[in-house]
């Protein structure tokens, strides 16, 4: 394969911001609807953006749940929430290699904003795509990026956490690539069996090298 674009996903994969989304979303279902939700619950509510999500809950007046968890978001998110250990550094050598690099995510643009500017993470990526209330479109989004770079699918990768970035990831053509770093086995054995899964940033850049062309400047 010759590797030359990578897509992140943001949540689980970049960041370890999954916990901080769930607990906030309990909060406002439990603030604005009386409704207490587990982790599950939430969990399987997740493709939409935040306010696809509040609307599966909350149908109608749902924009000052939204307006709430955004503000809960920003102001919880100061120590709840950092980079995944390697990966900073890990970007950075690909940044330095010139390697092209995207997010796609299904958060809002509000939240990603804010996680991409407090954990220092923008500059990485030439462009970012988020959600959207009606479902994932990470498939379009890819597809975007792709006709950006000028790049055929086959060239670039789309890493990310869940088995639905597995499938959004083949339908648009690009490489899957599960990053499985700090999970636990029980992730790999249910979940992405059938994906191409890392259990550390190390094995991932191992497998980067092995892969494209940057390691002729000794970046990685």
């Amino acid at each position: 394969m010759d590797l030359q674009g990578l897509i992140f996903d943001l949540d689980g994969t970049i960041t370890d911001t999954l916990p901080l989304c769930v607990r906030i979303y309990q909060m406002v279902f439990t603030e604005f609807a009386g409704v207490n939700l587990n982790t599950e619950q939430v969990v399987s509510m997740f493709g939409p953006n935040e306010e696809g999500v509040i609307r599966q809950v909350i149908p109608e007046h749902w924009e000052a749940p939204l307006e709430r968890y955004i503000q809960l978001y920003e102001k919880r998110h100061d120590g709840g929430a950092d980079v995944l250990p390697g990966v900073c550094e890990l970007l950075g050598r690909l940044r330095q290699c010139g390697m092209n690099m995207a997010l796609v995510t299904g958060k809002g643009p509000e939240t990603t904003k804010i996680t991409l500017e407090k954990l220092n993470l923008a500059s990485y990526f030439s462009m970012v795509k988020t959600g959207s209330a009606g479902g994932s479109i990470k498939p379009r989004c890819i597809a975007e990026i792709l006709k950006e770079w000028q790049l055929p699918p086959s060239h670039v990768a789309y890493v990310g956490d869940a088995p639905s970035d597995v499938l959004d990831a083949r339908q648009a053509g690009v490489y899957p690539i599960t990053a499985g770093w700090g999970k636990p086995q029980a992730f790999y054995e249910e979940n992405l069996h059938a994906a191409l899964t890392f259990d550390a940033v190390g094995p991932f850049a191992d497998w980067i090298l092995k892969n494209s062309a940057i390691a002729q400047a000794d970046c990685v």
